[in-house]
């Protein structure tokens, strides 16, 4: 598999950087955290997508996070979609000069659009790592926090991870030719 890899680098590069992709836009229509127990029978989510998720025998309503309160989960909260925004956003500027890259290489220099690709893919894998680490480090007064959408951010960050060295290991070997 490692040498399908590393003649396919290309196509893999792509797969796994698409891979993180997917994953994050799903962590946004995921629960991020739970609301203690409590004696009511409704259940209050915070979701990845900054808002207050209500259940109550099966009817389900989504609001907007209003006021935290001093609370630094629910600010965690409030962040995390400019975050992901921003991460998806570095994502698909990788995608777009990989698959424009012929076209764009008329403008920028190939190796020029190696290092941009290279710098929005260490921001993207950067922001990814960022979420999960501050939805670990702040801890909500109330809050318990749901697993699955951490996990799947540090998929994400696998994923972008192994695309990032299939992306330096494409040109590497130009060396000091790349910024001529």
């Amino acid at each position: 598999m490692l040498r399908d890899i590393s003649r396919n680098k290309g196509l893999y590069k792509g797969l796994f950087l698409t891979f993180g992709l997917v994953l994050i836009i799903f962590c946004f229509f995921l629960n991020v955290s739970e609301a203690d127990k409590t004696l009511t029978k409704v259940k209050y989510f915070y979701t990845f997508s900054a808002r207050v998720h209500t259940s109550l025998d099966g009817k389900d309503c989504y609001e907007d996070i209003l006021n935290c309160q001093d609370d630094s989960f629910c600010k965690t909260v409030k962040t995390t979609p400019y975050l992901g925004g921003f991460t998806l956003g570095f994502m698909v500027l990788v995608l777009l000069f990989s698959f424009g890259e012929s076209i764009i290489s008329r403008i920028i220099k190939k190796y020029h659009i190696w290092i941009i690709q290279l710098i929005l893919l260490f921001l993207a894998w950067a922001l990814i790592l960022i979420i999960p680490i501050l939805y670990l480090t702040t801890k909500g007064k109330n809050w318990n926090l749901c697993w699955l959408p951490i996990i799947f951010e540090f998929f994400a960050v696998i994923a972008t991870s192994c695309s990032a060295i299939l992306y330096y290991k494409s040109n590497e070997s130009k060396g000091p030719g790349l910024l001529s």
